[in-house]
């Protein structure tokens, strides 16, 4: 089963590896800024201290699509974070424990190359 969790708009400070989640839903419009370190095809991310991020920085900015997928052939177990890069380009990474929060500052991540935005529906 894939179930969509969150979607809304993302922002990623290349210098300081920094990635921003915004929620769109407007009974829960929140900002989640984290830590997104990617050494070859795994990763780190972990919550961070930062609010916002500074004008003068670089950023790349799009849509992001968050998934929580189980008992999928297609895909693996566990959280799905997919961010578009361009119009039909999306990163993908799998999360298997999810997204850090207070009682977890810290969880690992693939890249995975099978993205479900990009699967068409049956």
């Amino acid at each position: 089963m894939i179930t969509v969790t969150n979607k809304g708009r993302y922002w990623f400070m290349r210098k300081q590896k920094l990635l921003m989640l915004e929620n769109e839903d407007e009974k829960d419009n929140t900002k989640k800024v984290y830590d997104f370190i990617l050494i070859q095809k795994r990763g780190k991310i972990s919550l961070t201290s930062h609010t916002e991020f500074s004008s003068t920085e670089k950023v790349v900015t799009g849509r992001f699509r968050l998934y929580e997928v189980s008992s999928e052939k297609s895909f693996k177990n566990g959280t799905h974070l997919e961010l578009c890069i361009k119009a039909g380009e999306w990163n993908c990474y799998v999360l298997p424990e999810g997204l850090p929060d207070k009682n977890s500052l810290e969880k690992s991540f693939f890249v995975n190359k099978n993205c479900i935005t990009e699967v068409p529906a049956a």
